[in-house]
């Protein structure tokens, strides 16, 4: 009977081992766990970020090609506005250029903003 309860206490305490064994081993593959999700979460930020950083560029590169636009059809127009006043100061003159004018003003209002998208600079 002795040996009996003998064995009796040996199977139980492998059994005790055999489930510390396993209740360590779920700890640890919930350690590790957390750590992949919170690697997982750094990345996705990290992702975000830049994907924002991109943006920021490219709203950036977009307001610099307005502002490059409209400083090109400023000039443009200014210029226009200059012949134009020379024009109407020597239409006493008998010389027409309005029409030369107009067409002059609708083709750089038409290239100018394609040539300020393609970098070039009108002056």
């Amino acid at each position: 009977m002795l040996a009996d309860e003998e064995q009796q206490r040996r199977l139980d305490m492998e059994m005790e081992v055999e489930r510390l064994r396993a209740l360590d081993a779920y700890a640890n593959r919930d350690v590790q766990r957390r750590q992949e999700q919170r690697r997982g979460a750094e990345i996705l930020r990290e992702q975000l970020a830049e994907r924002e950083r991109q943006r920021e560029r490219e709203e950036d590169l977009k307001d610099m090609v307005r502002q490059r636009q409209d400083a090109t059809c400023l000039t443009v127009l200014d210029v226009l506005r200059i012949a134009w006043q020379y024009a109407q100061q020597h239409a006493a003159d008998g010389i027409d250029l309005s029409h030369v004018l107009s067409q002059q003003h609708s083709a750089a209002c038409q290239t100018a903003p394609r040539r300020a998208a393609d970098g070039i600079a009108v002056v």
